[in-house]
């Protein structure tokens, strides 16, 4: 749409800012003519200052407009012609906004703010979405929790589950995903495949096990990794220091030492 300028830009220019810090409100509920250009209310086919004239005495009640003027009139297409829709047709004719309707939050993906707290189960298990946090972002780079989706994809049998995450963002259905593991309910033994990079502490410092690798074994002698397991037997006192890792009820130990200073 071409943009124009015309003699009466002072005379409502100090009236509109009355408007501008009036919500913007968006819903396509109203449709126009074929023959119909949004924001060209008196119908020259330029939506200029003269559009925003006639729609700024309307909403005032100074003047009226016929039916088609209406539906131009109508910016956010609400099926009403009001305050919010004065601003935004002033703002577009003055530069401010580069497009009408104007809509602040425009869609632009689903992101995961928080990862499920669990993300290893022993088969059988249900799934946990405990800590985790969904949200709509927008261009504007705002973001909006969801709390209303749906998952599919996991199930309490042995393997990688990819869970996709299905909500509903203005009328589309949007999806993402992320991975959690089941193990077999049974384990022959836990083993280190890789020992951490720390093995030596002075005294006071905490336990460091940082490149750590512990792995099950189950059925067929196949390992596996995992991570959720706990540590027992660490203090940051002079000596070899026997640190026990457990998983399952099932426990491998590696030394470490601290020294005197």
């Amino acid at each position: 749409m071409r943009r124009a300028k015309s003699a009466n830009a002072a005379a409502f220019a100090a009236a509109a800012l009355v408007f501008l810090t009036l919500p913007f409100i968006l819903t396509f509920s109203k449709s126009l003519a074929a023959d119909t250009v949004r924001g060209d209310v008196n119908g020259d086919g330029v939506v200029d200052f003269d559009d925003a004239y006639l729609v700024f005495n309307y909403v005032a009640g100074t003047a009226p407009l016929n039916s088609k003027q209406l539906a131009a009139s109508d910016i956010n297409g609400d099926g009403r012609v009001t305050a919010a829709d004065a601003a935004q047709l002033f703002h577009f004719v003055t530069g401010y906004l580069s497009v009408i309707p104007f809509s602040k939050e425009e869609f632009a993906r689903l992101v995961i703010l928080s990862y499920p707290e669990k993300t290893e189960y022993i088969e059988g298990d249900p799934l946990n979405l405990a800590g985790f946090v969904l949200a709509a972002e927008y261009k504007d780079g705002t973001a909006r929790q969801i709390t209303n989706f749906a998952y599919s994809g996991f199930s309490s049998t042995t393997g990688v589950k990819i869970v996709v995450i299905d909500a509903e963002i203005s009328g589309a259905s949007v999806k993402t995903a992320f991975t959690v593991t089941v193990y077999p309910a049974e384990i022959d033994e836990l083993k280190i495949l890789t020992h951490p990079k720390k093995l030596v502490y002075s005294p006071g410092e905490p336990l460091d096990l940082t490149g750590l690798v512990l792995a099950a074994r189950v059925a067929g002698g196949r390992y596996v990794t995992v991570s959720d397991y706990l540590v027992e037997g660490y203090e940051s006192l002079p000596g070899e220091q026997t640190v026990t890792l457990v998983y399952r009820k099932k426990r491998v130990s590696f030394t470490v030492t601290v020294g005197t200073s």
